[in-house]
């Protein structure tokens, strides 16, 4: 799987168990007066199988909220994703006039 953003991603070769694999790792933030996005992606290609990928985004709306949406593949039988949200709670002072 390739893809543009591989030829800027961070390239770095390791062994793992007396397994040679290269890693790539790229991310992008975005962001704007009210929110901030990130991207990671991480590729490690392992010679003879699937390739493993982390990818998603998560998307911070400064003081209020933060949505996750990630997913890591070909690292088990089935994909391990993550999905949610956070919202800011509020503390009960907050609805007292002072």
């Amino acid at each position: 799987m390739h893809c543009p953003a591989w030829d800027d991603a961070f390239v770095s070769s390791l062994t793992l168990f007396l397994v040679s694999c290269i890693c790539y790792i790229y991310e992008q933030v975005a962001e704007n007066r009210r929110q901030i996005r990130y991207t990671p992606n991480v590729l490690v290609v392992i010679p003879g199988r699937p390739n493993i990928q982390f990818d998603g985004t998560v998307i911070y709306t400064k003081g209020t909220q933060a949505q996750i949406n990630v997913a890591l593949r070909n690292a088990f039988r089935d994909p391990v994703t993550v999905q949610g949200k956070l919202d800011k709670q509020r503390n009960k002072n907050d609805d007292v006039a002072q």
